[in-house]
């Protein structure tokens, strides 16, 4: 039996990269060198110094159309039966007949 690979190494390998992309990822690394890690402040504080506009980019701008809302369910097959999967708690609301993941 032959040993093929399913992606070329060459295609992720520097020579590969645009310029224009390379020029981008310079420059956007250079602008988040002086940001704390996201992994040593939490999440939660990192995310509200986002939404406040502090570091490179500025705030993110809200629609006045925007409103909070249930979030969206997203179904995701269980790997067998009897199985759940959940990407977090967050997204199945509490209520009847709905087990929460985690809780």
């Amino acid at each position: 039996m032959t040993h093929t690979r399913p992606f070329d190494p060459i295609l992720f390998g520097e020579a590969a990269i645009d310029a224009g992309t390379a020029e981008l990822n310079a420059q956007m690394i250079e602008l988040l060198a002086d940001q704390p890690d996201w992994w040593i402040i939490g999440a939660e504080a990192f995310r509200a110094a986002r939404r406040r506009g502090e570091g490179p980019f500025p705030a993110p701008v809200m629609s006045s159309r925007a409103r909070s809302a249930r979030p969206t369910a997203v179904p995701i097959p269980a790997p067998s039966p009897g199985t759940t999967v959940c990407l977090s708690p967050q997204l199945l609301p509490a209520r009847p007949g709905n087990k929460r993941c985690g809780r």
